[in-house]
């Protein structure tokens, strides 16, 4: 077992191929990537964001990545990140749906996985060929294992994970990313495109916490999970 995120069928997510109102306006406290002072010595404390009511730490990797994107969350005509049911605590051997919706102008949509391990996995590529163009406020919804599409089952490695997705007037590159890559690379290679002059896009994103089938239940108590 190589501690990757696994589908129903075995296939590594990470090699898996592939309501129209607005979301709330974020800003750095909401992304949970803005430092914050300590009430107690006003000293900072580490970035962190809130699920299920826990305050998560999250990764440098990870801030550094969604920071490129702050001004495009602040935008209300924006793709918009569901997981169904409202859940945001999956444990081990859970079904993972993930519903993408566009905004009110068709567009093409990029939609990454950021886990734990530190990785992102391109769950619909930024090729040009490949890219999903949404329609005005069409729903996409990944993780079904409908007409051939891959399964999302939660699996090890876990800890706290966050879903993008990026909306543009074009794709977002040239060329295609790895399917899977390191999240800093992806990070740099994504400031470069948000700094382009005349470049066109908007993004959202959900916060989710994967956690062992024992930890789950120990969660559900009011203890932190695992990560």
């Amino acid at each position: 077992e190589d501690g990757s995120r696994r589908t129903s069928s075995g296939a590594d997510i990470r090699r898996g191929e592939s309501g129209s109102s607005m979301p709330p306006v974020r800003d750095l406290v909401d992304i949970g990537c803005a430092a914050t002072a300590d009430p107690v010595d006003g000293a900072p404390r580490a970035r962190g964001i809130r699920v299920d009511g826990l305050e998560r730490v999250r990764s440098e990797a990870q801030c550094a990545l969604v920071e490129q994107l702050s001004g495009l969350l602040t935008t209300t005509d924006r793709p918009a990140i569901s997981l169904p049911g409202g859940k945001v605590v999956y444990r081990k051997d859970d079904s993972l749906l993930i519903d993408v919706r566009a905004p009110s102008r068709a567009s093409f949509v990029h939609v990454a996985y950021l886990q734990a391990d530190g990785s992102v996995v391109h769950l619909q590529q930024s090729s040009p060929r490949a890219l999903l163009r949404l329609g005005s406020s069409e729903l996409r919804r990944f993780g079904t294992g409908l007409a051939g599409s891959p399964r999302f089952t939660v699996q090890a490695p876990f800890g706290d994970e966050l879903i993008l997705a990026i909306a543009s007037e074009a794709p977002l590159f040239d060329r295609p990313r790895p399917t899977v890559e390191k999240m800093e690379d992806f990070a740099k290679a994504l400031g470069s495109v948000v700094r382009r002059g005349g470049f066109s896009g908007s993004a959202d994103f959900v916060a989710l916490a994967t956690v062992d089938a024992g930890d789950g239940e120990k969660n559900a108590a009011g203890s932190p999970p695992a990560t």
